[in-house]
């Protein structure tokens, strides 16, 4: 009991040093350059106290984000929730590229949006095993798009509210990583039967795939019953790489908090130690650990 109380005791020492030293969530607008005379503008939000090798969210807008105006993209959805501080605990960095009007769609600028994404991971220390991809309207389409033609940089895909072609390549690609498609059933601009089609030919190939249809939501309402609702947790979902949130019954010893706490100081992020399942640990986590230790 003695060890129990010292661990305990070394919790809060170190969590009251760490938060004089805290970083702040960051949401900034940047720009990447594609070439002398193309450029790729966009959002990135940055995770307080960011350790190494965090999850990365993409985020593809839909067509009314189209353009070079950059604040256009926090007007509405995920990207004016995010620059609004409602998703400021969450454990990833969240990018919002803006696709510019030179371009129909998402899949006709793939490969940069494909360099951009791999020069994004490499310049923040971003977990290349862990890159979800979800998109709204012509960004659900374009999030289908760049799944098949990029399926072993993603972890996950989730579109929303988009279409694909349900074909032998699409299938196959999309076999490769989870898929969770979410639709409005009264969308009368983008049919959710593409949606479903797609998901039930993956489910046939026996993937990982999953469709959500949200009762009498429209097109434009999909992203706010879907991002604002705490028991689809999509945010999550997204963060775990397409997992769903499972419970561990594992013994939890004194030496699990200490290495908690080691892999928290040290920036390692060891997921083995994760112990609410957010993606990140930190001293939270170290405090759950030592209540199952005491407990036990």
């Amino acid at each position: 009991m003695k060890k129990v109380f010292f661990a305990f005791l070394l919790v809060f020492t170190i969590a009251f040093t760490a938060n004089a030293f805290a970083s702040e969530a960051t949401f900034t607008a940047k720009s990447y350059t594609v070439s002398e005379s193309e450029h790729i503008n966009y959002w990135l939000f940055t995770p307080q106290n960011a350790p190494e090798k965090m999850p990365l969210i993409v985020y593809l807008h839909g067509g009314s984000g189209k353009g070079d105006n950059i604040n256009t993209l926090t007007e509405n959805g995920f990207c004016k929730w995010v620059a609004e501080g409602i998703f400021d605990s969450t454990a990833a960095y969240i990018v919002f590229p803006q696709l510019s009007s030179n371009y129909n769609g998402w899949a006709g600028n793939k490969t940069n949006i494909r360099n951009f994404i791999v020069n994004l991971t490499n310049k923040y220390s971003i977990d290349k095993e862990n890159i979800s991809l979800v998109g709204h309207s012509m960004g659900g389409t374009g999030a289908f798009s760049l799944a098949t033609a990029y399926p072993s940089l993603f972890s996950c895909v989730m579109p929303m509210s988009g279409s694909a072609t349900n074909n032998e390549k699409t299938l196959t690609a999309l076999s490769a990583l989870p898929v969770w498609a979410i639709v409005g059933e009264n969308d009368t601009i983008v049919s959710p039967t593409s949606s479903i089609e797609i998901v039930n030919a993956l489910q046939e190939k026996g993937a990982d795939a999953k469709i959500t249809v949200i009762e009498d939501a429209t097109h434009f309402t999909v992203p706010e019953l879907a991002f604002l609702d705490d028991e689809l947790d999509v945010v999550g979902w997204l963060i775990r790489g397409g997992k769903d949130e499972e419970q561990q019954e594992t013994e939890v010893t004194v030496a699990d908090v200490l290495d908690c706490i080691c892999s928290y100081l040290n920036r390692t992020n060891d997921l083995k130690y994760d112990a609410n399942n957010d993606g990140l640990v930190n001293l939270l986590d170290a405090i759950i650990l030592l209540k199952q230790v005491v407990k036990e």
